[in-house]
């Protein structure tokens, strides 16, 4: 594989080739070793590894003062918000060690409870860990489970837990197969034929049940209080609803319980039978339930059931990591908890996992959902941390960037477990498999296939392997090789069925035994075959047979385009939709789909390209222990988890955030959710990338990310500083990142500056003040510069502004940054104003004068470049309505900075006077002066 040639630069930064892709913003040396952490090693849901430490469980007095308040709440219901690596999990295990030993509660009266079996392991260690044993340990399955046990014990219900010889977690996918045996049966077809795998179908099944929807919700027999809760079951696809009918009458004839019933019959269990409800209602003195932004309809009516009595009921969770909305998972039951309950609420602000690197971002990005409790992360471990946004010119070249990452952290060091690559979709593996498989770096992708042997693609490239065998057939006659003629066959067959062509199974039998015995074309002899078949099923095999014919003419073409159109002239995309269970499952198919075409850029031929696929399926190298491969997974499955390195590719408009149901100004809260997610699960280096063949992500513009993470770059760089080398740029620059980045208010948590930095820090900040002094003496005697600090807003059509790209001014405000206003003049580039873009509700028309009198809006101009940070835009007046007045010439400042230009003063200048400044200059003051 070629590698970028990567180097070193100063303070150890990982750099890219810059004629590959232009590596920015970053910071740090690579790390190998996980830091600060709170849980212990173990398997995440899905069996994916990653890091949580229980290496030692914190004190009580260790704990911070929100900890200790939630620890200490005493009685009724509490709902924690805990933000990503906030230490929840500490918090339930002393506030449960603090009920046992401080309050008295029996162990065995408490129930600590969560969606996740992951969570609950992670629970009971934590409680081991600090000597109580006997407390009620369970997943909510678990818990509905136990509600149908008494209900069968009080002899409710026939006694089906003891006697199923079916685990409950295989059933539901037999019920599945049975259901689509019967339907396929009525339909004179076979399962595989019905386009609606059982696999789906158990997912849709189970979901359903999570949200109390009944396949017949007249037969349920529910009481009228349960009825409220109750639904009927809905589907786009009738086959769907007909399936789940087949599936429960199956159930009813075994007397199964599946995993799914586990939910809904606990519930039914505790609505229909005043025993079983009091039972489990006088059972618990206190309910802790964690991961609460996850709970179903199901999940949560138990809840409530359970705790009426008391309401001794705390709710734990972070509404910005609902992630699972699309499968029953709904925001507005941890939002919508202290209403509900009157309960009190506590907030877990600070994040012990990350740096500022990281936290900035998430916090950056998460503030735009509207459907969220307001909080911040707060930082705890300082500047530290990596973090880079790489712009490669292509997605092959972006794969290329990420696996040199990867090398560059193996050789230095890096266990391959302590890295993670996350993807919004299993769809962008394809050409990262393909520089693994280069550079021998064994993988293991969680909750998925290799890319080649995943069902979308292999249904696609059966088509293209198929037609090339036709072409053979056409133009040299019958094969020599009797394997070619046996795949010829076989894969004839399969290709009738998806998409399917409703050709009966007998006829198809006839159609190959003829063209054997003949050793002609299939598609001729199925041609003629037409009179045996139904009208409809003639049209389908006439569709059939164009696009083979298409396809065998398009063979010698590029092959991204002939896999486009194969996609097209299937109708993939709506024969995909209307097939799966969920539009997030959907989505994840086609996109599978149409990560083929991606592959396959730069092949010549479809040859070319199956080719290709066959060498990679040849060499990937055996992934042996999962501790020595490389994990790429989903962002969904690593939620949860955390690694010190962690690789998210893909920061593209249309693939992070997701594109396919959403309005082209419509960016769903839950991809922002997810992004979020993914940028909080680094505890050391964070490696954003992008491509430019697609428009860059708005949560990228959205969190300034280039910006965000040069001012974390110089916070560290000046920290690190010998306090002798300080300047007085140096100390702007601190207080404008510190403000900028809300990070003032946790300062003096994750930073103790030596004695020699806090004289160094005063005294440069001190020298910055006269400077300022000095700078506003001279725009004083410019006249021009008498009220130009103006609200003002730049309109703009790129999302990144490029120069000499035209701008207008408008006459709202925005935050969009300040800006200095220039104008040529005899070919000299003179300042005629400084503006200042802030908010201000109260701005009118009137007070939006621009330059020398005209208004704003007549004005027109272009970029003339960007400062360092961003935060200042130098743009070129074009043309004004009125004609500024001559400038006088500024006094000379009496110091040696005298010589930097005049926009660097003035740049200075408006540093600080900004808010940020300000808010950071407060901030550091108190801790130098502490």
């Amino acid at each position: 594989m070629h590698r970028p040639q990567l180097r070193r630069s100063g303070g150890g930064q990982l750099l890219g080739s810059a004629s590959k892709w232009r590596a920015r913003a970053h910071c740090a040396p690579l790390v190998s070793a996980a830091c600060c952490g709170e849980l212990a090693h173990q398997l995440a849901p899905g069996g994916i590894a990653h890091f949580v430490h229980l290496s030692h469980m914190l004190s009580f007095t260790d704990l911070t003062d929100a900890q200790q308040r939630i620890v200490r709440h005493h009685e009724g219901p509490a709902l924690v918000f805990a933000v990503a690596g906030a230490g929840k999990t500490t918090s339930m295990v002393h506030r449960i060690r603090h009920l046992v030993e401080a309050e008295g509660v029996a162990p065995a009266r408490i129930l600590a409870s969560s969606f996740s079996r992951a969570t609950v392991n992670d629970l009971e260690a934590g409680i081991r860990r600090v000597g109580v044993r006997g407390v009620d340990t369970r997943t909510l399955h678990a818990l509905g489970r136990q509600f149908i046990q008494q209900a069968e014990e009080a002899k409710h219900l026939p006694p089906r837990l003891e006697q199923q010889t079916v685990n409950p977690a295989d059933a539901g996918r037999y019920l599945a197969q049975r259901a689509l045996q019967k339907l396929a049966r009525e339909q004179d077809t076979e399962p595989s034929m019905l386009g609606i795998t059982a696999s789906d179908l158990e997912d849709q099944i189970a979901t359903w049940k999570g949200q109390l929807c009944y396949a017949d919700l007249e037969q349920a027999h529910l009481p009228d209080r349960a009825l409220e809760h109750a639904q009927q079951a809905t589907h786009d696809n009738e086959d769907y609803l007909t399936l789940y009918r087949y599936a429960e009458a199956e159930r009813d004839k075994e007397g199964w319980i599946t995993f799914a019933d586990m939910l809904m019959e606990g519930w039914e269990a505790l609505m229909r039978f005043k025993t079983v409800r009091e039972q489990a209602q006088s059972r618990y003195e206190q309910v802790l339930v964690d991961e609460f932004q996850d709970v179903n309809r199901s999940q949560h009516a138990i809840l409530d059931v359970l705790t009426v009595p008391h309401r001794n009921y705390m709710a734990i969770g972070d509404d910005d990591q609902c992630i699972y909305a699309w499968r029953g998972a709904n925001p507005a039951f941890i939002l919508d908890f202290a209403e509900t309950y009157d309960a009190k609420e506590y907030v877990l602000h600070k994040n012990f996992r990350s740096h500022a690197q990281q936290t900035t971002l998430a916090n950056a990005v998460i503030q735009y959902n509207e459907q969220r409790r307001s909080k911040r992360i707060h930082l705890t471990r300082g500047v530290q941390g990596t973090a880079d946004l790489a712009v490669c010119d292509t997605p092959e070249e972006e794969a290329e960037y990420v696996v040199s990452t990867i090398h560059t952290h193996l050789q230095n060091g890096t266990p391959t477990d302590d890295m993670v690559v996350l993807v919004r979709q299993y769809a962008q593996t394809p050409l990262l498999e393909q520089q693994l498989i280069d550079a021998e770096v064994p993988y293991r992708i969680v909750g998925s296939q290799p890319f080649y042997l995943r069902h979308e693609v292999q249904v696609l490239t059966r088509y293209l392997y198929w037609a090339t065998l036709e072409r053979t057939v056409r133009e040299k006659g019958w094969f020599r090789d009797r394997r070619n003629a046996r795949n010829y066959v076989k894969r004839f067959k399969k290709l009738l069925r998806e998409p399917n062509c409703y050709v009966s199974s007998a006829l198809v039998e006839r159609v190959c035994t003829t063209a054997l015995r003949d050793k002609v074309s299939l598609l001729d002899v199925l041609a003629l075959r037409t009179d045996a078949m139904h009208d409809n099923t003639v049209e389908n095999v006439d569709a059939f047979t164009d696009t083979i014919d298409g396809l065998v003419a398009r063979l010698d073409q590029p092959a991204h385009e002939t896999v486009s159109w194969l996609i097209d002239a299937l109708d993939y995309e709506a024969y995909i939709r209307e097939r799966s269970a969920f539009t997030e499952i959907a989505d994840r198919r086609i996109q599978t789909a149409h990560s083929l075409a991606t592959f396959a850029q730069g092949h010549a031929t479809t040859q070319a390209l199956l080719d290709k696929i066959a060498q990679i399926s040849f060499n990937r190298p055996e992934r042996g222990p999962s501790s020595d491969a490389l994990s790429i997974c989903s962002i969904h499955r690593a939620k949860g988890g955390e690694w010190p390195v962690v690789l998210v590719p893909g920061c593209n408009d249309g693939t992070l955030p997701t594109r396919a149901n959403a309005g082209p100004e419509s960016v769903p809260e839950e991809e922002r959710r997810l992004f979020y997610v993914a940028v909080t699960r680094a505890q050391e280096a964070l490696y954003l990338s992008r491509h430019d063949e697609e428009a860059p992500s708005p949560f990228l513009t959205e969190a300034r990310t280039e910006t965000a993470i040069a001012q974390c770059n110089t916070l560290r760089r000046v920290i690190e500083m010998p306090p002798d080398e300080l300047t007085p740029a140096d100390a702007v620059a601190v207080c404008v990142s510190l403000g900028a980045l809300q990070l003032g208010g946790t300062l003096d948590t994750w930073w103790t500056p030596s004695d020699a930095q806090r004289q160094a820090l005063r005294t440069q900040l001190a020298a910055a003040e006269r400077r300022a002094e000095q700078l506003r003496k001279r725009a004083r005697a410019n006249p021009l510069a008498e009220g130009e600090l103006l609200p003002v807003a730049v309109t703009h059509t790129d999302v990144l502004v490029h120069p000499d790209a035209p701008f207008t001014f408008a006459s709202q405000p925005t935050d969009a940054g300040p800006v200095h206003v220039y104008q040529e003049t005899g070919g000299e580039q003179r300042p005629v104003g400084r503006v200042a873009l802030e908010r201000s509700a109260t701005l009118t028309e009137d007070d939006v004068a621009g330059v020398g009198g005209a208004a704003w809006s007549e004005m027109r101009g272009h970029l003339e470049r960007r400062s360092n940070s961003g935060k200042t835009l130098y743009l070129h007046v074009e043309n004004r309505a009125v004609e500024p007045a001559e400038t006088s010439t500024p006094e000379t400042l009496p110091d040696t900075e005298d010589t930097a230009s005049v926009s660097d003063q003035t740049n200075m200048l408006m540093q600080v006077e900004s808010a940020a400044y300000k808010r950071g200059k407060a901030a550091l003051t108190a801790l130098v002066d502490a």
